[in-house]
């Protein structure tokens, strides 16, 4: 039976544009981009880009310290609250797969095919995607389920998954994603 596990990737602030239930998804996981209180699992070299691009993690604005466990803004709104069952991550790095459990748990539930969604397409989303390929699992990235804070980078993120002809990622939208799923329950599961 082919199983499918949804991520929702989040950036910072709970923020999630789409929230997709398809019938026959077997696993979500809502990881949040947040490091710990002490910054114990910061890189050096992730805190230096950060610097250099304007906003150090942990350093205090108007939502409470960026991108930092248990602060103020990092919260999920209570519209998008996770089901009993959702997989939760902190996550340390922008690829869900660093300094979680993940790829563990997504064996032990044999889970093989992905689909990825959330904020920043660039960034957090491109991370996961391109690990989780590399870890051998099946990505399918729903490009209206991203966001970016820019349309050029999120269409450039896109782009980069579609060249060389598909070989670098397989990209839908939720539409086809829908379309698909309502065609292929009318088979079997030995049929898919």
């Amino acid at each position: 039976m082919l199983k499918i596990f949804l991520f929702l990737v989040l950036r910072d602030w709970g923020y999630r544009p789409v929230d997709i239930h398809p019938r026959r998804v077997d696993g979500r996981g809502i990881p949040q981009k947040r490091d710990k209180l002490d910054l114990s699992d910061l890189a050096p070299s992730k805190q230096r880009r950060y610097i250099n691009a304007g906003y150090p993690v942990g350093s205090l604005g108007n939502r409470g310290r960026f991108l930092i466990q248990g602060e103020p803004g990092t919260e999920i709104i209570p519209e998008l609250t996770p089901h009993r069952d959702d997989l939760q991550l902190d996550k340390p790095a922008q690829s869900v797969f660093i300094g979680t459990s993940l790829e563990q748990q997504l064996h032990q539930r044999n889970i093989t095919h992905l689909l990825v969604t959330g904020v920043t397409t660039q960034c957090c989303v491109l991370g996961t995607y391109r690990q989780a390929s590399d870890l051998g699992f099946y990505a399918l990235l729903l490009e209206d389920c991203c966001a970016a804070f820019d349309s050029i980078e999120h269409e450039a993120a896109i782009a980069v998954l579609l060249s060389e002809n598909g070989a670098v990622g397989w990209v839908a939208s939720s539409e086809q994603l829908i379309r698909a799923t309502s065609r292929s329950s009318h088979h079997t599961d030995s049929q898919l």
